[in-house]
């Protein structure tokens, strides 16, 4: 899923011109773009550079091209990593815009945008997994200890959180965990669109992904 083909072409190098930039065979250069097999972390990096790129962009995990000062490239069980907590955060904020947008839309519901914008700020500042401030620090110190005096009140208190009420079941968290990582992309969700229409036909699911 990298786009090393595509941004190699845009920049109208080919694939002999970035192996020797790279120092490294023609062969070796194709293994990289066509998949078979993994870019070590600085070369990844490097490639990143020469494309004006992020490396998770470079990789295919993110359809956001900004580079971000802390993204760290790692290699895990030989599988190539871009971690970056700017770019997390980022993409939290930006993809919890676009699901409360979403929400309200199907429950017909209008706000405007300045409104929109307030209830997520007002959001941010209620809930007590953002920020250093005391009440942050109380919960998390309450909520990990079992034998806190006010654990049970406190998991009365935010049932609905973490109670059963309104939890998904153990199918509905593994769909929603497959659509949340495989939309994550552009090219993702065209081969998710293509997996759903090949097994149930021709039809609009654009409100499912």
């Amino acid at each position: 899923m990298n786009r090393l083909k595509e941004l190699r072409k845009e920049k109208k190098l080919t694939q002999q011109e970035l192996a020797d930039y790279m120092q490294v065979t023609r062969r070796g250069y194709q293994k990289w773009e066509n998949g078979e097999s993994n870019i070590k972390p600085k070369k990844a990096e490097e490639l990143a550079k020469i494309f004006n790129v992020s490396v998770a962009y470079l990789l295919g995990y993110t359809d956001d091209s900004k580079m971000y000062d802390d993204e760290l490239t790692v290699e895990v069980e030989g599988n190539l990593l871009s971690v970056s907590e700017k770019r997390f955060e980022e993409e939290y904020r930006n993809n919890l815009l676009k699901n409360f947008v979403r929400f309200l839309s199907d429950e017909n519901l209008f706000l405007s945008n300045n409104e929109i914008v307030d209830i997520i700020q007002l959001l941010f500042s209620l809930s007590t997994n953002h920020g250093n401030s005391l009440k942050s620090k109380t919960f998390q110190d309450i909520f990990i200890n079992k034998n806190h005096k006010y654990h049970k009140q406190l998991e009365k208190e935010y049932s609905f959180i973490f109670g059963d009420e309104f939890a998904r079941d153990d199918t509905e968290k593994a769909l929603h965990g497959y659509i949340l990582e495989e939309t994550r992309t552009k090219e993702k969700s065209e081969k998710l669109l293509e997996t759903l229409k090949n097994a149930y036909g021709e039809r609009d699911y654009s409100d499912f992904l």
